[in-house]
């Protein structure tokens, strides 16, 4: 009876750990904010694409599952993109959350910063090369 006491014991520790853990932050579907602007890297890297962007009215949407996979949705005018793969969260930087995404059928691993503004928001810096601004996002509420 007291290795079956103990056995549960450690499961709630467990679990009570990964619960506490920064990366169920991450945690749900995000879709970019439409009432922020975008980067204005994007604007310096190339005036084109920038205005696309500002005037096309972007949809880019990332869910991070529990389980550690993503799914991604980029839709800008006539161009479309989908991407899957899988992510991890390697530490903190402040409230700067450093979270390593992997495409599927790629070896290379790449940098995400995620910070947290409140429950509803959070600023997310994409692996682009040329852009050290965040993105704003905003969490999607799961249907009820």
């Amino acid at each position: 009876m007291r290795s079956l006491n103990i056995a549960f014991f450690l499961c709630g520790v467990a679990l009570l750990a990964t619960g506490c853990s920064p990366a169920t932050k991450v945690v749900g579907t995000w879709k970019i904010d439409s009432s922020k602007p975008i980067p204005g890297d994007f604007f310096k890297a190339n005036p084109l694409v920038g205005a696309l962007l500002a005037t096309a009215q972007p949809t880019f949407e990332i869910k991070f599952a529990g389980d550690g996979n993503f799914n991604l949705r980029a839709e800008v005018g006539p161009f479309k993109q989908e991407g899957k793969g899988s992510w991890r969260y390697v530490k903190s930087d402040g409230e700067t959350l450093i979270i390593m995404v992997k495409e599927s059928g790629k070896s290379d691993e790449s940098e995400l910063r995620f910070r947290l503004v409140d429950n509803e928001h959070a600023e997310i810096q994409v692996p682009l090369g040329f852009s050290k601004e965040p993105f704003s996002f905003v969490k999607v509420q799961p249907a009820s």
